[in-house]
């Protein structure tokens, strides 16, 4: 599975391959990401937390800010376990690992028939940039995000999604996936 990683890491609309070159993961880069997402996939398919987060994707009526709070939660908790294994997972990583667990659990909101993101991109790009602001609110919350560097960020996006160029990229970056969701669920996550 080749993914299309930033250039450059730190927070993760910064590392998110925004810019203008993404450019290939290196082997590294892959790896990691491939663990990271192995983690996520545990977390939402372990027997005891699917009921929840299929709870959690109806999101009180609102599937959207449901798939993007599951999203969210399942990063953070994959992040969390990474630091308590004493890995700091990179923006670029985190951020990648997002885009591929909003695909997963978008379908898996089609399957419980909550909501079919498939011909609704834009609702997907929403939960997803919602996904991201909300752990920017929990990352900052705990004094873990450089300020200035995110309002950088945000303006950049700002910027590409105001001359259409934001989704050119979003519409690569899911195009460059080309992965079936779930190939990673049996790699050995180290955290």
């Amino acid at each position: 599975m080749d993914q299309m990683m930033p250039v450059q890491g730190g927070s993760p609309a910064a590392g998110s391959g925004m810019g203008t070159n993404p450019r290939q993961a290196s082997d590294e880069e892959q790896a990691l990401l491939d663990k990271t997402v192995a983690k996520a996939y545990e977390i939402i398919y372990e027997m005891k937390t699917a009921p929840a987060f299929l709870q959690t994707l109806q999101g009180n009526g609102n599937p959207d800010r449901g798939l993007a709070l599951a999203t969210t939660q399942t990063i953070a908790t994959v992040a969390q376990a990474a630091e308590r294994a004493g890995q700091t997972l990179p923006g670029n990583v985190l951020f990648a690992a997002g885009k591929e667990v909003i695909e997963d659990l978008a379908d898996l909101s089609a399957e419980a028939g909550i909501k079919d993101y498939s011909k609704e991109q834009d609702a997907l790009d929403g939960a997803f940039f919602q996904a991201v602001d909300d752990f920017r609110i929990m990352m900052s919350q705990n004094g873990r995000i450089d300020q200035k560097a995110y309002q950088q960020d945000l303006n950049q996006l700002q910027q590409m999604d105001g001359s259409g160029k934001l989704e050119q990229v979003l519409r690569g970056l899911a195009a460059s996936d080309g992965s079936p969701g779930g190939q990673a669920r049996e790699a050995d996550a180290p955290f």
